[in-house]
């Protein structure tokens, strides 16, 4: 029971974080961080 309201807890912080940052959600973020990584990595 206290693993469900940690869960419930944390989705609750996240919601609140992105709800007042007014982040929106990007579907493709680990593709375009990976390839962030990748033009990093091949310029040193």
């Amino acid at each position: 029971m206290k693993a469900l309201v940690a869960v419930q807890r944390k989705m609750l912080e996240l919601i609140y974080v992105i709800y007042k940052n007014k982040t929106t959600f990007q579907t493709n973020y680990e593709q375009e961080k990976r390839a962030c990584n990748t033009n990093m990595v091949d310029a040193l």
